[in-house]
């Protein structure tokens, strides 16, 4: 080799001599090697060749020999190893090189076409091919074809073949000691892809592979597929056929047949990186104790729609899912990995599936074959056994790409809703039962399993079990078990609604003991201990919990917050609705004091952040207490964190444009969809007049049929960006008179409440959908009605100034096109016969509080053969309701009244019905039934389209009083209830009564036929634009009064600035200088109108003129007049200021033009010395 000159060394692949490279380096020369080249001598190729360029594939080669220099390639001295071609390839590389772009060298099978980009990487992987001795004759013949003789002083051909024979056998030997590798390919109807997958088997740069492709006896093409490429491996390829075994047992037959150290999986839709097996053996051999191996992988589809392949990739449950594990390191014990917090949670499959592991084939003997009863988690359950077991190894980088299509099994087992649920229950089963589990994960497969099977006798009991566990945990271990998966599991428990089983009479005490444990507080020992263990069984309005977070640490402040302030399943007994009132009022007024008097500190920010995002105030609707105070306080509380968070809350607009013709009015809301929101707003702008300009803003936008009416009743609709700041800017950028908040901003701290408390709008109203006060400095009106609020006190529940429309503050429209009905409802499909009465309901879960539950009870007992049928899962509230907990409930209080089970129905029809198909089923009832405290609206509009008696109960708030105004509107006062008694009387005379029924039913269809004010959207608009108009003059006339320094008595004179300066100055001085000695003159504000003079100007003048005044008549107006200079008003500033003028003086240089443009002809107009002599009475404000 010395004696050749040569430019570039190309070492063979993948196993090379090393020392003749070594030695070309020495002499400086450039060398060209394979990533994955292992030396003889040396362990990888940094160590053999530190300064090597390193290629992957042949387009990197090709691409690199093609970049040289073009004298390298005119000496055509391109050396590469005598592990290749020995002397001759040096001569003829440079010339393949070229050649090979223009001839196919050697056909290459259709089925491995895929595999190759173009004819120059078919020629390099045939190149390196190195067993096949017939390619390097190829080559040679190849050589000799273009005049490229073999030069006599290199070997003959077959001295070459010779040695090519020679070096096989000594990598044979090399082969033979690293451990075997048996590639399974289970196969069924694999037609398409299988030839994919046996090409990335033999690609395998690990050299010592048998491959075992088992068919289950398909009924295409794939097994003479596999037979069509067994003679084209270099590696042992058996193919067996067999009766059709099934998915499970027939991987368990490949591992059977398997010879290899190691079980490789490779399924028929999967395919392996060609470093798949060396990366995983190498990390495998590492360590004895490791059972098995894994690596990320990727996804891939072949529908043939690029777009939908991204798209449906790109947020594909099985993407990424090794990112699912809190911690992975190379090697680590498999037990510490069943403990990590995630273990069960989606994606519950963190390995992947089988073609992404590697698995000593011993395993099996100790942990057992696949589990035959499992389907969709099969190879889960084998993981996790085998973590139970055995280390697990991890290389992080990707080795195998797992194909999603339609076809795919464990696609064909998703749509199979009722086993996989059976699947996850066995899993859960097999884990908590099995001893070689860590007893926390065992716990947490328990809960998993009891919440699936709704098991709730389990549940109790593993609550039990971890709530002792809590009390006997020592303070330096307690952290460790809470952020674990102990502690993971009990979070669940927490947030489950097994606290609302009733307890056995020996738990109770024992939960009474933690109770009083509790009360003595904090500074008791264990009192943290204490604390977890009666977060498992009681709400925190059920505690008798302290009013200080200084003792909670920092690892449970998040939790603790949640548990103190999300929203409680539901109330179940008498009192609890008004003791949540309390217990709320003085968690807020706690929090309230300490927040705002630190603001600095680091940990009270972590604790506002964590009670905006968290809290839910929906609990605090069901009594009747005044809410005010709450609310503001919640309101500063998110406005502080807004603030500290660098929100700009406030802001000044700007003066309004005076060629603004219009009202701009906005509408804010979350989204137009269907639902009782927007059906309760759409009348606000459906018909308003078009003196305003209406734009509706949205988080969200779908094209929805409705959406697209809304859009149509407005002048224009924005989509709002999710940044706050860009929101806030977008709704500010158009310079709005007004807002209105069309979402419900009083329950949960959504992205319309944070919007809310920012100053958006020169005037920001909202209405009903926030059933109380939102407390925000910057919502100016809360609309409600005469009927809705009729207290004389109301104003006194409302941060807001309350307006009052005339009657009801609802109304309600559904849009421009109706609903279909698909279901039917009859008595008998419900087990009722005709001569039962029905009393029905369809308020919501959370309006049906332990009181009303017990006042309907004495309604049903009141009257003999009746049933109460109630619809309380609606979407409106959540989409999450405890239904079974719920309904048990019910029985048991029905039970306690000795009311048989069959007199309550519980109705959950799904789908969700739509408003026509909620009718159907009050079709077939007698009475509905209203709730109360918190009373109906949207949910009362249905019944009363069927002509349904309507029993409501008045209230003295907003919320408890609003059903009731929608059944007075109708005036049928009859209907309607001033206390619990007369409402069940009201409802057991109607049971008791068909004609009266039937006289209310028809008195309700005669009023509903002359549609009623709470469903003429019409007539609603018009009213809303009277009072938005009112509510905008009244802002106009504040700014101007704010403005122009308005006093009792405001004067005003239109001098003409164009006329000689000493007539003006001699008017305007006589006029200034006889109102300084009006007695009342500390109450007047004189008015100048300045329209054809600039602001400058006249300043100007006016100062001079005031001077002299003082200078030479002794005339001083610090104590009065006011005097104002009026500038430039538009038509809307004028009609809204001339009301409040008392008087116009008249000016022998009066500009007529100016009065007659400002329409002030038909003000009260006189002299000044008229004026003064005259006894001027101080105007009403505005």
């Amino acid at each position: 080799m010395s004696e050749h000159k040569i430019d570039i060394y190309l070492e063979s692949f993948p196993l090379g001599g090393g020392r003749a490279g070594i030695e070309v380096m020495a002499s400086g020369t450039p060398i060209v090697v394979h990533k994955n080249y292992r030396s003889r001598q040396l362990c990888s190729t940094d160590l053999a060749y530190p300064e090597a360029f390193r290629w992957q594939t042949p387009d990197e080669l090709y691409r690199y020999l093609k970049n040289i220099s073009s004298e390298a390639l005119k000496t055509e001295s391109v050396y590469s190893s005598r592990h290749y071609q020995k002397n001759h390839v040096p001569k003829i590389l440079p010339k393949l090189l070229t050649k090979i772009e223009l001839r196919q060298t050697t056909p290459i099978p259709d089925e491995l076409k895929p595999y190759y980009k173009n004819d120059l990487q078919s020629f390099f992987d045939q190149f390196f091919a190195i067993t096949n001795p017939s390619l390097i004759e190829d080559v040679l013949s190849l050589g000799i074809q273009n005049n490229q003789p073999v030069q006599t002083n290199y070997y003959d051909k077959q001295q070459y073949l010779n040695e090519i024979n020679i070096r096989t056998k000594v990598e044979q030997q090399i082969t033979n000691k690293l451990p075997l590798v048996s590639i399974c390919i289970p196969t069924y109807n694999g037609e398409k892809f299988v030839a994919e997958v046996i090409a990335s088997a033999f690609c395998q740069t690990y050299p010592n592979i048998e491959i075992i492709l088992s068919d289950d006896n398909s009924t295409d093409k794939t097994v003479d597929i596999a037979k069509s490429l067994e003679q084209k491996s270099s590696f042992e390829f058996l193919i067996l056929e067999h009766t059709q075994y099934g998915l499970c047992q027939n991987w368990n037959f490949c591992i059977s047949q398997a010879k290899g150290k190691y079980i490789k999986f490779l399924f028929q839709d999967d395919l392996l990186e060609p470093t798949a097996i060396e990366e995983m053996v190498n990390l495998a051999e590492q360590d004895e104790e490791i059972g098995l191996v894994f690596s990320p992988r990727t996804i891939f589809s072949n529908t043939g729609d690029t777009k939908y392949d991204s798209n449906f990739l790109m947020h594909h449950e099985a993407k990424d899912v090794h990112k699912a594990w809190s911690t992975l390191k190379l090697i680590q014990s498999g037990q510490k990995l069943l403990l990590d917090p995630n273990i069960l949670d989606n994606p519950i499959n963190k390995i992947g599936e089988p073609s992404t592991v590697l698995i000593r084939k011993d395993v099996f003997e100790k942990v057992g074959l696949f589990n035959s009863e499992f389907c969709q988690l099969v190879d889960l359950e084998m993981w996790l056994r085998i973590m139970s077991q055995y280390k697990i190894g991890f290389v992080d980088q990707v080795l195998s790409h797992f194909r999603i299509h339609p076809q795919q099994q464990t696609r064909r087992n998703a749509a199979l809703k009722d086993a996989i649920l059976l699947d996850y229950k066995k899993l859960f089963q097999t884990i908590y039962s099995d001893q070689r589990y860590p007893q926390a994960t065992r716990q947490q497969a328990l809960y998993r399993y009891a919440a699936l099977s709704e098991e709730n006798a389990e549940l109790q009991k593993l609550r039990k079990q971890i709530a002792e566990e809590c009390l006997n945990i020592s303070d330096d271990n307690i952290e460790d078990m809470y952020v674990g998966l102990l502690g993971k599991t009990y979070k669940m428990l927490v947030n489950s609604s097994i606290k609302y089983e009733i307890l056995a009479n020996k738990e109770q005490i024992f939960v009474n003991n933690i109770v009083t444990s509790i009360s003595q507080g904090f500074e008791q020992p264990k009192a943290i201990q204490s604390l977890l263990a009666a977060m498992l069984y009681r709400r925190a309005d059920q505690l008798p919990l302290q009013h200080d977070l200084s003792h909670i640490p920092r690892w449970l402040v998040q939790d603790y917050l949640q548990f103190l302030f999300s929203s409680p399943v539901h109330f179940q007994e008498p009192g609890e609705a008004d003791n949540y009132y309390y217990f709320m009022q003085g968690w807020i007024n706690y929090l309230h004091t300490w927040i705002l008097q630190n603001p600095d500190s680091q940990s009270w920010d972590t604790i506002v952040n964590n009670f905006v995002s968290i809290s839910n105030f929906i609990p605090l609707y069901f009594n009747e207490h005044n809410l005010k105070d709450i609310y503001v306080k919640r309101a500063e509380i998110i406005e502080f964190l807004l603030k500290i968070k660098g929100y700009e809350v406030d802001y000044e607009f700007a003066d309004r444009p005076i060629t603004r013709k219009k009202i701009r009015l906005g509408v804010l809301a979350a989204h137009f969809l269907p639902g009782s929101e927007t059906f309760a707003y759409l009348p606000i702008y459906e018909y308003i007049s078009r003196d305003f300009e209406v734009i509706l803003y949205s988080l969200n936008q779908t094209g929805h049929q409705l959406e697209q009416y809304c859009q149509s009743c407005a002048n224009s609709f924005k989509l709002l960006p999710q940044d706050l700041v860009e929101q806030v800017n977008i709704i500010r950028a158009d310079d709005l008179d007004i807002l209105f908040i069309a979402t419900n901003v009083t329950a949960v701290t959504n992205q319309i409440c944070f919007l809310s408390m920012h100053r958006l709008a020169r005037i920001q109203v909202t209405s009903g959908g926030s059933v109380v006060t939102t407390g925000m400095r910057h919502i100016d009106y809360y609309i409600s009605g005469t009927l809705t609020d009729p207290s004389a006190t109301a104003q006194q529940q409302y941060q807001e100034k309350l307006v009052k429309l005339e009657g009801t503050a609802h109304c309600f429209s559904y849009g421009n096109k109706g609903e279909s009905v698909t279901v039917k409802v009859a008595r008998e499909s419900l087990g009722i016969s005709e001569e039962t009465v029905i009393f029905i309901s369809g308020a919501n879960f959370f309006k049906i509080t332990p009181e009303l539950i017990d006042i309907w009870t004495k309604i049903i007992s009141g009257v003999p053969n009746s049933v109460l049928v109630l619809l309380p899962f609606g979407p409106n509230w959540s989409n999450s309701y405890p239904k079974k907990a719920f309904v048990n409930h019910l029985n048991k209080v029905f039970s306690k009244y000795g009311i048989a089970a069959d007199k309550l129905i519980v109705l959950d029809p799904q789908p969700v019905p739509n408003r026509e198909e909620v009718k159907e089923y009050f079709k077939i009832a007698d009475v509905y039934l209203d709730s109360f405290p918190f009373a109906g609206t949207t949910s009362l509009i249905e019944p009363l389209q069927v002509n349904l008696p309507v029993i409501a109960r008045q209230g003295s708030s907003f919320r408890s009083a609003m059903g009731a105004a929608m059944v007075q509107v109708l005036d049928i006062p009859d209907l309607v209830a001033d206390s619990e008694e007369s409402y069940i009387q009201l409802a057991i005379a109607l049971g008791k009564n068909p004609e009266l029924r039937q006289q209310k039913s028809g008195q309700i269809k005669e009023k509903m036929q002359g549609n009623p004010s709470f469903l003429d959207s019409r007539a609603y608009s018009a009213k809303i634009g009277s009072l938005f108009q009112e509510l905008f003059s009244k802002y106009l006339a504040d700014t101007l009064s704010q403005n122009f320094r308005l006093g009792d008595i405001n004067l005003i004179i239109f001098p003409d600035w164009l006329q000689p300066e000493d007539l003006l100055y001699q008017d305007l001085a006589s006029v200034i200088s006889s109102l300084t000695t009006h007695p009342d003159k500390s109450c007047l504000t004189l008015l100048i109108d300045t329209q054809n003079i600039s602001d400058e100007e006249a300043d100007m003048l006016l100062s001079s003129l005031t001077m002299n005044l003082l200078m030479e008549d002794d005339v001083d107006i610090t104590e009065g007049p006011e005097i104002s200079l009026l500038g430039k008003m538009s038509h809307t500033q004028w009609k809204t200021l001339l009301p409040r003028i008392h008087t116009r003086i008249t000016l022998a240089t009066d500009n007529q033009s100016a009065i007659a443009q400002a329409k002030a002809e038909t003000l009260a107009s006189s002299d000044v010395d008229s004026l003064i002599a005259s006894k001027l009475e101080m105007m009403p404000a505005f």
